[in-house]
Order: C-alpha cells, then sequence, then structure tokens
C-alpha cells in the first residue's frame, strides 16, 4: 500500500514530459538513418528515370551519366539489369512510410526481374549506387564495367510506345 500511495502522490507531468520524449528519440535513432538512404535511393531513381526521358525526348542527345545522373567521385559503373530474387531471410532495405520502395515491394520487384542496379566505384570499390525499374530502363550492348568516359548512352523508346526506354553506347565523338 505505501508503494501505491506514494506513486499516486507524485505530479503526473513528468511522466507526460519524459515518456513522448523517449519515444521521438528512439524514432529518430531508429528510423533517422532508414529515412535518410531511402530518401536518397528515391531521389536518385527519380532523377536517373527524369534524365533518361529528358534524353529520349531532346531527338539525340545522348544521356552522360557524369553529368546527368551522379556527379560524385567515381571511375566507372557496373550496370546490373536484374538482381536475383532475395531470400526471405537476407536483409532488404525497407523504407516504410511511403519513403521508397518497401521490404515487400522490392522482393517482388527482385523476384520479378523489374530491379537493376547502377553500381558506381572508384578505384574498384563501390561508393554509390542507383536503383532502376528495369521495366522501364534497358541497358543494350553492354558487357561488364563501363569507364566514366564511356558511359554514355543514346536514348530511344521502342516504335509505337511510351516505353521502355532503351540506352545504348553512344557512339565515340571525334576527339577535336
Amino acid at each position: 500500500m505505501s508503494i501505491r500511495s506514494a506513486l499516486g502522490s507524485l505530479p503526473s507531468w513528468p511522466v507526460l514530459v519524459i515518456v513522448p520524449a523517449i519515444v521521438l528519440g528512439v524514432g529518430i535513432l531508429y528510423y533517422g538513418p532508414a529515412y535518410r538512404q531511402c530518401t536518397r535511393l528515391a531521389q536518385e531513381r527519380d532523377g536517373f528515370s527524369a534524365a533518361v526521358a529528358r534524353a529520349a525526348q531532346g531527338e539525340g542527345d545522348d544521356l552522360f551519366l557524369d553529368r546527368a545522373v551522379v556527379a560524385g567521385t567515381w571511375d566507372q559503373v557496373r550496370i546490373l539489369p536484374r538482381l536475383g530474387d532475395a531470400a526471405d531471410d537476407s536483409p532488404v532495405l525497407d523504407c516504410p512510410f511511403g519513403w521508397g520502395l518497401d521490404k515487400t515491394e522490392r522482393r517482388a520487384m527482385m523476384r520479378d526481374g523489374r530491379l537493376g542496379i547502377l553500381a558506381f566505384a572508384k578505384a574498384g570499390k563501390v561508393v554509390d549506387y542507383i536503383e532502376y525499374r528495369s521495366d522501364q530502363i534497358r541497358f543494350e550492348g553492354i558487357d561488364g564495367v563501363l569507364a566514366r568516359d564511356d558511359a554514355v548512352f543514346t536514348v530511344e523508346t521502342e516504335v509505337g510506345a511510351d516505353g521502355p526506354y532503351i540506352l545504348r553506347p553512344a557512339d565515340p565523338k571525334p576527339q577535336s
């Protein structure tokens, strides 16, 4: 009884302040890194898709990955057009609350071969990557890793279709 009466005599305002502060702090610590990574991936995916669409509408304009997509420090890019199905127990980035692809959507896209990756590397180490929808953007005529200067593509659409966009290596430009 004495514990109950002691708790009853305490003011309730600290609980009303401390509990929400703890919940908010834990939420920020837990979801903060995921929010930053998910929003970055979504922005880069959207930016890449928009750059491809602009190049396709530009009638003859080439898509330069180093200018239009990733301006950071990288010297080569590997294009992985279809990621395989993720095992159920493998970690897959989850982007809840509409921040990007949630775990279920990402696994479904991987299983169906609709998720591709552009992996950017510097001195052989991956420094950044962009996810893209390989059912909307397709690379043709590309083998292995491309150097930064060779990551230039022509962009076309299939005849009579709104998509997918087809990216092929651009012809080398003559040096002036």
